[in-house]
């Protein structure tokens, strides 16, 4: 066989594993709320379609990930009813458009084989690691996505010479990035940095502009559009303090910062999912090896520069310290960790001796792909989150109290409910966890709920603040219900009315004005 159809039936062949991939994943779909971050997007990407300032909506109406919104709010605006499966089905659609780039980004030194072989543990992780943290749509399937392509362009703009307009598109992109979420800025960060030294050693200034340039655009255009509507203030209370907040104090999380990066802290985090143990051991054990390798015989060279390979590292290591800083152990943080591992993973077995290297991997796929059909057999492997019974009951009482072209808002954390009526939401936050949390900006997310209150006039004001309505951050010991904040409370009475009580959930309607 020829090298150049030794490379199309390995390029077949990755293809194929892509589309065994998307019909396992359809085939073990959970048509439900896994998380009740997708019913926030969902929520958002409801009102943005029906909006008539979209742009505006997307911004504002998406907890500060418009780019994750995105993909969703298409999907309504061109009359397509997104709902949990579909949002779940977008998501694998990313993962597939992540993989393809990863296996893009062996390619541009290894042959279609090796590529493939080096793509596989991502393949089998996305195939059969079916836990549903990692399966419900969530903002680090668009983030992984630019994170993976700004490396893969990172990369070939390196090594080879491009027009500056490509500098400055990449500059661009990884510019979006902290509109994707904040969290993804100390990776975007270092792939820049990487680029711009490089242009900088080799004195290509039109280049480097090209990317500063790009990189800080997004930012002056959206501080630009929101200084137009004088709303400035908002926008770095809404994006950068509230994750400055999040991020680097106590306030969403009792875990002090000293703590968030200890081994136990990280051990417990990384191995706290049953679905992926083994695959993050072969993951430590490939890598580790690797280093070894290289220790032992540190002038040995191989097909990728030490640059990259140092740019591999650093974007690992990055990775790590983005998902634990906040010092909130949700398992869709640790997505940002695949694709560097398995990437560095990939560049450390360069190092092998041709013998180690062929047990290594047979045993590294072998053990990742049985405890992949170990999951697939045992699937679900983790809890399957039940709704309550009542919803049923809650959503009868929506519908009695709110007409055709109307909007709702929810005082609580059942942002469910946008989904399942497919409504917009009457305020730019379809929960009240960022109100009703004590934190520095309180005052200003109570400000902006009256605001929004009085410019949409939602018709409907259901106060949810009740378990099993709200489903989650609902303290037993402290009463959240709106009227224990008295700006909220003073203009929910002047311009609502109590009109039906439903375990526990009140529904109020807005007076005629």
């Amino acid at each position: 066989m020829t090298i150049k159809r030794a490379e199309t039936w390995w390029n077949i062949l990755f293809v194929s594993s892509l589309l065994v991939l998307i019909a396992i994943r359809w085939y073990h779909q959970i048509p439900t709320e896994l998380d009740v971050d997708t019913s926030t997007w969902i929520s958002s990407a409801i009102s943005t379609a029906r909006s008539d300032r979209p742009l505006w909506t997307l911004l504002n109406y998406s907890d500060s990930r418009p780019l994750t919104v995105l993909p969703l709010a298409m999907a309504e605006m061109m009359g397509v009813k997104v709902d949990w499966a579909l949002a779940d089905g977008i998501g694998v659609i990313l993962w597939v458009a992540t993989l393809t780039f990863v296996f893009l980004i062996f390619k541009h030194w290894f042959s279609s084989a090796r590529s493939f072989l080096f793509t596989a543990p991502l393949l089998l992780f996305q195939a059969f690691h079916l836990w549903p943290g990692f399966m419900t749509y969530n903002s680090e399937h668009v983030c992984i996505l630019m994170l993976t392509v700004g490396f893969w362009a990172v990369i070939k703009l390196k090594d080879s010479a491009y027009s500056s307009w490509c500098y400055f598109f990449l500059g661009l992109w990884l510019g979006l990035l902290p509109f994707a979420k904040f969290q993804t800025i100390p990776m975007g960060l270092i792939l820049a940095f990487f680029l711009c030294f490089f242009l900088l050693k080799t004195q290509q200034w039109k280049r480097l502009l090209a990317v500063i340039g790009g990189g800080v655009l997004p930012l002056l255009l959206v501080n630009g559009y929101y200084y137009h509507y004088d709303q400035l203030e908002t926008f770095w209370n809404d994006y950068f303090w509230n994750y400055y907040y999040y991020s680097f104090s106590t306030v969403h999380s009792k875990l002090e910062a000293s703590n968030r990066f200890s081994p136990l802290t990280v051990g417990r985090f990384v191995f706290q999912p049953a679905a992926t143990r083994v695959f993050w051991i072969v993951q430590m054990v490939l890598i580790t090896t690797g280093v070894v390798q290289f220790l032992r015989f540190p002038s040995q060279s191989v097909a990728v520069s030490r640059s990259v390979i140092g740019l591999s590292v650093a974007v690992a290591l990055v990775s790590l310290y983005a998902v634990l800083q906040a010092g909130n152990p949700f398992d869709h943080y640790l997505l940002f960790l695949f694709v560097p591992s398995v990437v560095l993973a990939g560049f450390c077995s360069l190092y092998f001796s041709p013998k180690i290297f062929s047990i290594a991997w047979t045993f590294a796929l072998l053990a990742i792909a049985l405890e992949g059909i170990r999951n697939v057999v045992e699937f679900p492997l983790g809890t399957i989150p039940k709704l309550p019974k009542s919803d049923e009951i809650i959503r009868k009482a929506i519908r009695a109290h709110i007409g055709p072209n109307e909007t709702m808002t929810i005082w609580g954390y059942a942002d469910r409910f946008f989904v399942y009526e497919h409504l917009p939401a009457g305020n730019r936050l379809p929960h009240s966890y960022w109100i009703y949390t004590k934190s520095p900006l309180q005052n200003h997310r109570q400000r902006e709920l009256i605001d929004d209150l009085d410019q949409n006039k939602p018709a409907l004001f259901m106060d949810a603040m009740v378990a099993p309505v709200s489903t989650i951050y609902v303290p037993d010991n402290v009463n959240y219900r709106h009227e224990k904040f008295p700006i909220i409370a003073k203009y929910v009475r002047e311009h609502y009315t109590l009109v039906d009580v439903v375990k526990g959930a009140r529904f109020y309607r807005r007076k005629k004005e």
